[in-house]
């Protein structure tokens, strides 16, 4: 909805300036709340592991995060019912 109007935008010099030290600032918050919950979510081998493997998934495989997201509750669910 707003994509036009941002598109528009860019073509000011002075806007898209904004624009970019925009994305760099919540760039740095989104890696700012990975590095405080990493700790909380990453707490044994396994969720480690996953955390690796859905990684590799998404940037070296290319793979959709809707079917990793699905992989990983499939995982977990088994992993309960395990034991």
């Amino acid at each position: 909805m707003t994509a036009p109007l941002v598109e528009r935008w860019r073509a000011r010099p002075a806007v898209r300036r904004t624009l970019d030290v925009v994305n760099a600032a919540v760039v740095g918050l989104i890696a700012a709340v990975l590095v405080r919950l990493a700790p909380a979510a990453v707490d044994s081998v396994t969720s480690l592991l996953v955390a690796a493997g859905v990684g590799a998934g998404l940037w070296l495989f290319g793979w959709g995060s809707t079917w990793l997201l699905a992989a990983s509750v499939a995982f977990g669910i088994l992993r309960a019912m395990a034991g």
